[in-house]
């Protein structure tokens, strides 16, 4: 499914211009945005325990893309609303190093049963979502502001749903159970 939606996405970003196109008096744009982000403090106190095997080391930074078109229409000569639809990408990554013997990977997972040279894990977790951006603007202008300049003030919010989301271990360096992908369970995690 995600593939399919960045495909969707993909096409409608080369079908529209980087000017983007205007019809019955809208001004509609394709756009990629995308950021890097670190978790800082996303999880609360009632839900640390279920996250804590993963947690150990702090999380590092991701890639987390974004497209999307937006409308704006322009409602007074100073007035204008943008609404959009965006798919985006959140989530987080962590890292544990040097796990040995009986050593717990994941709790859900278990811990390392046989002696083996130390090794690491990495854990993901991923949230795929579609966003309702809507956005007031207000431009205000000044007679003392130089020519073509103007301050604008904007407000507005947004309605998400999430899709779906991923939580995996990788173990690197070392194998546990046979295998050194493994798939967590997401049900039990809150995207907050």
């Amino acid at each position: 499914m995600v593939k399919n939606i960045l495909f969707v996405a993909f096409s409608l970003f080369l079908t529209q211009s980087i000017i983007g196109q205007t019809y019955i008096g809208a001004h509609f744009n394709a756009g990629l945005a995308g950021a890097f982000v670190k978790a800082t403090a996303p999880y609360n106190s009632l839900n640390q325990a279920q996250h804590d095997d993963s947690l150990k080391e702090g999380s590092n930074t991701i890639f987390a893309p974004a497209f999307g078109i937006h409308l704006s229409k322009r409602l007074k000569r100073y007035d204008e609303i943008y609404v959009g639809l965006r798919y985006q990408v959140y989530g987080w990554g962590s890292k544990r190093f040097n796990l040995q013997f009986n050593d717990s990977i994941h709790r859900d997972i278990g811990k390392i049963q046989a002696l083996q040279t130390p090794g690491d894990v990495q854990y993901r977790y991923r949230f795929y979502n579609i966003s309702i951006p809507i956005y007031y603007m207000k431009s205000l202008r000044f007679n003392e502001m130089p020519m073509g300049m103007s301050l604008a003030l904007y407000g507005g919010g947004a309605i998400n749903l999430l899709l779906s989301q991923k939580a995996t271990a990788v173990t690197i360096g070392f194998t546990a159970f046979g295998k050194q992908d493994f798939d967590l369970p997401t049900d039990i995690y809150d995207m907050l």
